[in-house]
């Protein structure tokens, strides 16, 4: 989302909006860059916020059709870094949800384009 020209992410914690998150807020942690994309791990972007042992829900928005693309994820599948689950910086500073080694979102018809909503749940299931 923006706001004020400023590309966000919307971050809920059991169902409560408890902040919203820029971009600029991951420079700090390390970068995967590799085939022609660059962003953090997810797990990183997580463990950053405080969240750890969490499943997530991430949200996109295509612009075009109007839809609301989405993933649920469990923490192995976030923490596996080999999955490389990553936030891919577009070149228009927006994020997509992607993997480089995963193959629930290695394919460009599964990314989660323009994210704009993580759910983060913290129950056990």
């Amino acid at each position: 989302m923006r706001w004020g020209g400023e590309y966000f992410i919307e971050f809920f914690v059991d169902g409560v909006n408890t902040r919203n998150v820029t971009l600029n807020e991951f420079s700090a942690l390390p970068i995967v860059n590799e085939q022609d994309r660059a962003g953090p791990l997810l797990v990183d972007a997580l463990k950053s916020l405080g969240f750890e042992n969490v499943s997530v829900r991430v949200e996109g928005f295509n612009p075009w059709t109007g839809e609301k693309p989405a993933v649920t994820l469990n923490w192995s599948e976030v923490s596996e870094r080999n999955n490389k689950i990553m936030l891919h910086i577009t070149p228009r500073s927006t994020a997509k949800l992607m993997a480089l080694n995963y193959s629930r979102l290695d394919d460009m018809t599964e990314w989660v384009h323009h994210v704009q909503k993580v759910e983060v749940n913290t129950t056990k299931t």
